[in-house]
């Protein structure tokens, strides 16, 4: 794959504006011979998921984040937040203590 990568990456350039069926199509279908590690990849990227729980998923996250308390929140945003709450460092990886101590000496300057 990495002897291939800069000719499969100029061949994927000249079919942009396609969507990504259709570039993993065109890949087996004429270049499984010049790129077969990447026609591999192309024929997992268009096998359908088994379940639809991840869809599920989604929908839950954004009905939890976009309520009526929100309602002009905006279609990118709502996107940004599900992929940081579904995707992101899990809460208890964020280091809070050291974002605590940051807040104190904040408000100690403040009143100083």
């Amino acid at each position: 794959m990495r002897a291939d990568h800069l000719q499969f990456k100029m061949t994927v350039k000249n079919m942009r504006g396609r969507s990504l069926k259709t570039v993993c199509q065109e890949l087996i279908d004429n270049h499984t011979e010049l790129f077969p590690d990447f026609c591999i990849l192309a024929k997992y990227m268009l096998t359908p998921p088994l379940n639809s729980v991840a869809c599920e998923r989604g929908f839950s996250t954004q009905n939890r984040l976009k309520t009526k308390a929100r309602p002009g929140m905006s279609h990118e945003k709502v996107a940004k937040l599900i992929r940081i709450i579904e995707e992101g460092p899990a809460v208890s990886d964020f280091p809070s203590q050291n974002v605590l101590r940051r807040f104190q000496d904040m408000c100690k300057r403040r009143k100083g």
